[in-house]
Parts: C-alpha cells; sequence; structure tokens
C-alpha cells in the first residue's frame, strides 16, 4: 500500500456529496458531509452541559444541520447559518429526508452522537 503525504491528504477530495430527488420542490438537490471542523461545530452546539447535566439543544436541528449540509454544483452553501429560520419553515418530512441523508454523509450516526454526549 503506498504511504500518502500532508499534501495528499489534504488535496483529496473526501467529502462525500449526494444529489436528492425532492418531488414536493420540484427537482433535486445536492447535500454534502461536513467536514470535521463543521462537525464538531454541529455537535458542540446540539450537546448542551450545564454543569453536570447533559441536554441536546433540539431548537432547528434538523434545519441547523441540512442547511449545513446543502451545496450547489460549485460547492458553495445555499443556505447562511442567519438563513436557517427559512429552510425551517419548510416541510418537516422533506426535511427529515434531507436530514437522515446530511447525517449519514457527515458520519453523524448514533454512536457518534453517544460518543460525543460523553465527551
Amino acid at each position: 500500500m503506498t504511504k500518502i503525504s500532508r499534501a495528499d491528504i489534504e488535496k483529496a477530495p473526501d467529502l462525500p456529496t449526494e444529489e436528492v430527488a425532492v418531488p414536493e420542490w420540484g427537482g433535486t438537490v445536492l447535500l454534502r458531509g461536513l467536514n470535521g471542523s463543521d462537525k464538531d461545530k454541529f455537535l458542540g452546539e446540539t450537546m448542551k452541559k450545564d454543569g453536570g447535566e447533559k441536554s441536546i439543544e433540539f431548537k432547528d436541528i434538523t434545519a441547523r444541520l441540512v442547511a449545513r449540509c446543502l451545496v450547489d454544483e460549485t460547492g458553495a452553501r445555499l443556505y447562511a447559518d442567519e438563513e436557517i429560520d427559512a429552510l425551517g419553515k419548510k416541510s418537516g418530512a422533506v426535511l427529515s429526508r434531507l436530514f437522515k441523508v446530511a447525517q449519514r454523509l457527515s458520519g453523524l450516526d448514533e454512536a457518534a452522537v453517544q460518543a460525543a454526549e460523553k465527551n
């Protein structure tokens, strides 16, 4: 197996992207998985710790993740953080479907969430 360099790692296109049909919106959208820093930021906003008490911040959790993963053909986000409210007003069923894809693409499965809760 070939050893890779730092430059090889940094230029590798490793963020998965998936086209998802959204018939309710009349077409398809592109979802891209979060990079490591964005994933940690999302988890940090979601997992709250107040003293010894741990909790999950559910406010706009679905729209927050989907907004961060919705991209155009160039990879630019469709929704900025300030625009999450607008996306959150769309169909909950559609957002839930997109959330599941974004979760999978970003490595945010149940095991990842549990590990974040422990930390």
